[in-house]
């Protein structure tokens, strides 16, 4: 009898268990994980600049390096990450009054700012930069020039609001007339263009320079040439450039003047060699 009874308290337990457990995986399957949409609200006292209005209070000077003292914040649309290893440690966003690049000490950041989010950026205590090479950024003072902030102060001055949505409409670019500074750093389209090393890589070993990239010549409408820069990470470099006219969008960069760089190869497309 004894055993008799040991027994029925082990089913007994082994039955609770298994509704416990039965429990618990219906209720996972009933309770999906919650996310909750990023938000960002100004406090008082801060101020809202355009980009261009934050660029208007500095001087456009190679080698500026102004400390942001005031509570000034910007807020603009992803629209290049380092998702394709293309774009390194950059981060560029652009309003509808311009874009710019926000230099950032820091990988991957794909998985967190995704084209398409919209962030406010905190600009006190960054650094407004024009380096050598002329590139407008936000970022730290690297060495005594401009460069990358710190990825443990990138959670203090960048904040998404809302969920990524689409990138904005890119600018139409046609030729020489259309590349000024004011579409800098921001979202481009080019049509009816040519590749000059069609049916070569983006990248190549033998021409890389000591940034470790490639320059390739893409041909615009007009006639005008401009540089289509690929760098040695990117995950395309082995890509071949297309035969034809076609069109693609890209991010306008400047380094000692105007160059292309590509998101990835689905923004290469309609290229026909008719």
């Amino acid at each position: 009898m004894k055993t008799l009874n040991r027994i029925n308290r082990i089913l007994i337990f082994l039955i609770v268990v298994v509704a416990i457990v039965a429990t618990s995986c219906k209720k996972e399957e009933i309770d999906p994980p919650h996310f909750v949409m990023p938000t960002y609200t100004l406090s008082a006292g801060d101020t809202l600049l355009t980009i261009a209005q934050l660029k208007a209070m500095h001087p456009a000077v190679v080698n500026t390096k102004d400390s942001i003292k005031s509570d000034y914040f910007i807020k603009g649309i992803i629209t290049g990450n380092d998702e394709s290893g293309n774009i390194y440690k950059t981060l560029y966003i652009q309003d509808a009054t311009g874009g710019i690049m926000l230099s950032l000490d820091a990988k991957e950041m794909f998985n967190k700012f995704k084209v398409g989010q919209e962030i406010y950026v905190k600009c006190k205590n960054l650094i407004y930069g024009i380096p050598y090479g002329g590139e407008i950024q936000l970022g730290a003072i690297y060495n005594g020039n401009p460069g990358r902030l710190a990825e443990a102060e990138i959670p203090k001055h960048l904040f998404k609001n809302g969920w990524a949505g689409s990138a904005p409409e890119p600018k139409i670019i046609t030729g020489a007339a259309d590349l000024t500074f004011d579409k800098a750093f921001m979202l481009v389209r080019m049509d009816s263009v040519t590749f000059a090393e069609a049916g070569q890589p983006y990248f190549s070993v033998a021409l890389a320079d000591n940034g470790g990239g490639t320059n390739r010549t893409l041909t615009l409408k007009d006639g005008t040439t401009i540089i289509v820069r690929t760098s040695s990470f990117a995950t395309f470099k082995d890509v071949l450039m297309p035969t034809g006219k076609g069109s693609i969008i890209a991010v306008l960069g400047y380094h000692m003047g105007f160059q292309l760089f590509l998101r990835n190869t689905n923004d290469v497309f309609g290229f026909s060699s008719k």
